[in-house]
């Protein structure tokens, strides 16, 4: 049975009916297209400086070799975003407590 159905009771005697109704289905969310509408902005800013450059029309395949670079850049600038820094201190005083427990087993 579809998981789509949900039954609302059953009764094995047969004095009342087994009626069956939709289940209430939770509204999807919307798509967030932000990151596709600005890797587009930004590989058509490209092209439109390369041909005001060059003046001449762009093959398909350059326009995606643009759109792949603007992802590209796009997926970069997340990760720099979630990266972890430490500065000398912190690493200094994590090797320490590492080299003291080296030394503790030595």
């Amino acid at each position: 049975m579809s998981s789509a159905l949900q039954i609302a009771h059953i009764d094995l005697t047969g004095a009342q009916k087994v009626t069956a109704t939709n289940a209430v289905q939770p509204a999807k969310r919307p798509r967030d297209y932000s990151t596709q509408s600005k890797a587009m902005k930004m590989a058509w800013e490209g092209i439109r400086k390369w041909m005001a450059y060059s003046g001449k029309p762009m093959s398909a395949s350059h326009r995606g070799k643009f759109i792949s670079r603007a992802f590209a850049q796009l997926r970069m600038a997340k990760r720099e975003q979630s990266s972890v820094y430490i500065t000398p201190e912190e690493a200094q005083f994590i090797g320490s407590d590492c080299l003291m427990k080296m030394r503790e087993v030595a």
